[in-house]
């Protein structure tokens, strides 16, 4: 026969109790209430809880009318296995406002707790902890509602799992934990189970340490969630989420902010938001949300260790900023060896003004595939590179692809994307990449194919070159159209290819105005350089307006149709080859250069081909054109 039995109390009144009894067992919330202010008694909260430790029940305390202010002489505890506690605050606060009672332990301590529940309570001026809850004896819930943890002199909550394989979920809600010597929130599990941690509508400020520190230090799945919060002038990091292990972190943040941590120097870190997968993966999802004004890093995701066992890793960003940071404004990291892809996107966001890089995005050791995907991205004014991608693992193939972004007035190079072992594939449209300290884009690989294709973007005024493309042992396939490379310092385009070949298509396309060649297409050994030409211009430059070289020693192919290249201060065209030339101009322009209007060299023994067909070659202080014995140049109608 089952029995229900409910009573109700009005307002003041002393205790409710739902009770359900089945046969003989039976399950029970018995609630308490504070009616007092008083430390001890009849009516305290100590009372209440020491009525709750007892009544093997699940237990809830609330708090009468004028109940506002608890000074504690020592500290409160409640250990009653396998129940739940839940703590309705009404806005009263709990304070030790002497800093000398019980300070080895927090003012409240839960022990072996199946859940709590702390709403609308305030736990200030501890002489430790304001909240310890440890070693829940089963699966365990934590829920924070309106809760506030202010000026302890250790953390404002710690939760330590570190008994046994049970999981633990906290949630916190419209919550405050301010001015705590250490961490803000921290949260421990040390075993085989899972950690899920939500918020929401809450602030980590001002703590000594971390606003929130998240850490999973076994097997098991980590899972966070930071919605619509702030972690803000905390010592070291506004969150800091860590696990071990070969499992994944899975971060959601949405509407959050992570400014202005770190700034005492006191740690070398201080970061806004700090991720560190040490033996697994990565999966995250950032909208929104604001990484400024921090120490070191804005945003910084670790994955992987030393080539140990790791999991894929996938960031995602999007209408979110890291500005003005200490290091850089967004740091992915990854040092796996198990052969995973690490993919990185940002959308709509920005990385302004930082003092190293704007995005650094780095792998070492093993990858299968590593891919940068950029699309209304900004990243100016840092000091070191606007974007630094680093594929320094011994495999794995790289895909870039930048669109409708803005890369301008950083310190060194606009972007820097470096490969060592696989084939790099770059695809840049309607982008603008100026007035860099550097180059505006460097593409290198040491081996693996380079596929670079630009279009619709602009690179000027670079102190460097424009687009620089380096290869040391295999082949540069490149493609322009639509693209100008005005008024950098060194070349507009400029690609050196060591040891393979270099096929390039340039349509449609302005190189002017620069400070050495227009474009400068470069093998140094053994390499065929082809070059298709269209419609484009390569005019005032300080150098050669098109200079297409191969030594040591291969030949260069060369087709210009419809193209001009005016007012250099050297060629208008330039072709030179260690073996054999084949050129083939039609409709093309070359005035007023200092030099000829097409310059033909070869080595001693070399030779080739080279028609003018229908070509304006006329006022160039060099003449029509040169070339060197061996070399037959056919001019039709030029």
């Amino acid at each position: 026969m089952r029995r229900l039995m409910v009573l109700v109390m009005a307002a003041g009144a002393a205790i409710v109790a739902v009770l359900v009894l089945a046969g003989s067992s039976a399950s029970a919330l018995t609630s308490y209430v504070v009616t007092t202010d008083a430390d001890s008694g009849p009516g305290s909260l100590r009372a209440a809880l020491d009525l709750a430790d007892d009544d093997g029940d699940d237990s809830l305390i609330a708090f009468a009318d004028g109940v506002e202010t608890i000074e504690l002489g020592d500290s409160l505890e409640f250990e009653e296995a396998g129940y739940s506690l839940t703590i309705l605050g009404g806005g009263v606060t709990i304070t030790d406002v002497d800093d000398t009672s019980d300070s080895g332990t927090a003012m409240l301590s839960i022990y072996d707790a199946a859940a709590v529940t702390l709403r609308n309570v305030t736990l200030t001026d501890g002489p430790n902890d304001g909240v310890y809850i440890e070693d829940p004896g089963s699966d365990f819930t934590l829920l924070l509602d309106g809760f506030t943890a202010s000026d302890n002199e250790s953390n404002g909550v710690a939760l330590n799992q570190d008994d046994d394989d049970y999981d633990v979920d906290v949630t916190v809600k419209d919550s405050t934990f301010s001015g705590n010597g250490d961490d803000g929130l921290y949260l421990y599990h040390n075993y085989d189970a899972a950690m899920t941690v939500y918020v929401v509508g809450s602030t980590f400020s001002g703590n000594g340490d971390d606003g929130l520190d998240a850490n999973h230090s076994d097997t098991g799945d980590l899972a966070v969630t930071l919605r619509n919060s702030s972690f803000t002038g905390n010592g070291d990091d506004g969150a800091e989420i860590e696990r071990d292990n070969d499992y994944k972190v899975v971060l959601t943040v949405d509407g959050s902010h992570f400014d202005g941590n770190g700034l005492d120097g006191f740690d070398e870190d201080g970061d806004g938001l700090e991720v560190d997968a040490e033996y697994g993966g990565v999966d995250a999802t950032i909208t929104g949300s604001t990484f400024d004004d921090n120490f070191a890093w804005g945003l910084r995701i670790d994955a992987g260790e030393d080539g140990e066992d790791s999991e894929d890793t996938d960031v995602s960003i999007s209408g979110s900023q890291a500005n003005d940071n200490g290091e850089d404004g967004i740091l992915v990291q990854f040092e796996g060896d198990d052969y995973e892809s690490v993919a990185v996107t940002v959308t709509d966001s920005e990385a302004n003004g930082n003092a190293d890089d704007g995005l650094d995005f780095y792998a070492e050791y093993y990858v299968s595939t590593m891919d940068l995907t950029l699309t209304g991205f900004a990243a100016s004014n840092n000091g070191d590179d606007g974007v630094d991608m680093d594929n320094d693992t011994e495999d794995g193939e790289s895909t870039v692809s930048i669109r409708g972004s803005e890369i301008i007035g950083n310190a060194d190079d606009g972007v820097t994307l470096n490969q060592d072992y696989a084939d790099l594939t770059v695809d840049v449209s309607a982008s603008l990449f100026l007035n860099n300290g550097g180059e505006g884009l460097q593409v290198e690989n040491d081996e693996g194919d380079i596929y670079l294709t630009v279009t619709g973007s602009q690179v000027r005024g670079n102190d460097g070159d424009g687009l620089a493309a380096q290869n040391d042992y295999d082949d540069i396939y490149l493609t322009v159209t639509a693209s100008q490379f005005k008024n950098n310092v060194g070349d507009g385009l400029y690609t050196d290819n060591d040891y393979g070949d270099t096929m390039a298509t340039l349509t449609a396309s302005e190189f002017s105005a620069n400070g050495d060649d227009g474009a400068d297409l470069y093998s140094d050994y053994d390499g065929l350089v082809d070059v298709s030409v269209r419609l484009s211009k390569f005019e005032d430059n300080s150098g050669d307006g098109l200079d297409i070289e191969s030594f040591d020693c291969d030949d260069v192919e060369a087709r210009v149709l419809f193209s001009q290249a005016n007012g250099n201060a050297g060629n208008g065209f330039e072709l030179q080859a260690c073996d054999e030339v084949s050129g083939f101009f039609l409709v093309a322009t070359a005035n007023g250069n200092g030099g000829a209007g097409v310059g033909v060299e070869v080595d001693p023994g070399g030779g080739g081909l080279v028609w003018l067909l229908f070509s304006d070659l006329l006022g160039n202080s060099g003449g029509k054109f040169t070339a060197d014995p061996g070399v037959t140049v056919l001019a039709i109608g030029s």
